[in-house]
């Protein structure tokens, strides 16, 4: 019978882990602990992302462009779609939500779900 490969052994496969040892003294650990500790992050991913130049957001960034995306979505869900808006103030209401959202892809670096052209709007 043959032996079943996992959905592990493949990404194994194909993408190769090396490990590194680096050594710091206690006080450069601790303050590395510290720090990944305030963006959120283990402190392997906050070195491994600072190793390669990698966008490294702080904690409060990330809860702030989370609060940002979920006041988006509720704006999105308050636009009239039965109004009598004239074709300017749909793209006034349009660019507001983009910017709100854009802020928030900023600052974690993350899209949003309607990140596409709202070009058709109008």
């Amino acid at each position: 019978m043959k032996k079943q490969v996992t959905d592990k052994k493949i990404h194994a496969k194909k993408n190769k882990v090396k490990r590194v040892t680096v050594r710091f003294t206690e006080a450069a650990a601790a303050a590395i602990v510290k720090t990944s500790a305030k963006a959120g992050l283990a402190p392997s991913v906050f070195l491994r992302n600072c190793a390669l130049g990698l966008q490294v957001p702080s904690k409060t960034d990330q809860q702030a462009a989370a609060e940002l995306r979920r006041i988006g979505s509720m704006l999105k869900h308050l636009y009239p779609k039965d109004s009598n808006w004239t074709t300017s103030e749909k793209r006034q209401y349009w660019s507001a939500m983009h910017t709100l959202l854009g802020v928030a892809k900023n600052l974690d670096g993350k899209g949003f779900k309607g990140d596409q052209d709202r070009s058709d709007v109008g």
